[in-house]
């Protein structure tokens, strides 16, 4: 049979040390998901500076409106505005 004393060592260190591992552990999954989001935004702005880069070449240019419609319970509904100017 265990001492009281162990029982009052675990909860002194025991619970905070769980605590401190599932905070760790919900904080790297969060950092995670944040690199993977920025990762996704870089290369998406270096596709549209490349295609920027080429309409500039044939003196075009366009206008592009975005609407994020943001819905929680159902997939998320988009709007695309795509003017594009000075087409052959």
């Amino acid at each position: 049979m265990k001492s009281p004393g162990y029982y009052i060592i675990f909860k002194l260190y025991g619970l905070p040390f769980f605590i401190f591992i599932f905070a760790y552990k919900f904080l790297s999954d969060s950092v995670k998901i944040y690199s993977y989001h920025v990762l996704k935004l870089r290369e998406a702005k270096l596709k549209k500076d490349r295609i920027d880069a080429v309409l500039e070449l044939y003196n075009i240019t366009y206008d592009l409106e975005i609407d994020l419609h943001l819905n929680y319970r159902s997939p998320q509904d988009v709007k695309v505005d795509l003017e594009v100017h000075n087409l052959r």
